[in-house]
C-alpha cells in the first residue's frame, strides 16, 4: 500500500475535514492515504490553535 494516493472529491475532503474537526482520529494507514488532506487539516488546525485532546 506504499505511495498508493486516493485523489478524493470535494465532498469527501469535507467530510473528512469534518470528522477530524470533531477530533476523530484516522488510522495510519488512512493518513498514509490522504497526506495532503491530512497536513491541510493540521495546519487549519494549528491556525485555529484546535487541540481535539483538550476539547474533550
Amino acid at each position: 500500500m506504499k505511495n498508493k494516493k486516493i485523489p478524493l472529491s470535494k465532498e469527501m475532503k469535507i467530510v473528512l475535514l469534518k470528522w477530524l474537526q470533531q477530533g476523530y482520529v484516522l488510522e495510519n494507514e488512512m493518513q498514509e492515504l490522504f497526506p495532503d488532506v491530512i497536513n491541510k487539516i493540521n495546519v487549519l488546525n494549528l491556525g485555529r490553535g484546535i487541540n481535539p485532546e483538550k476539547e474533550q
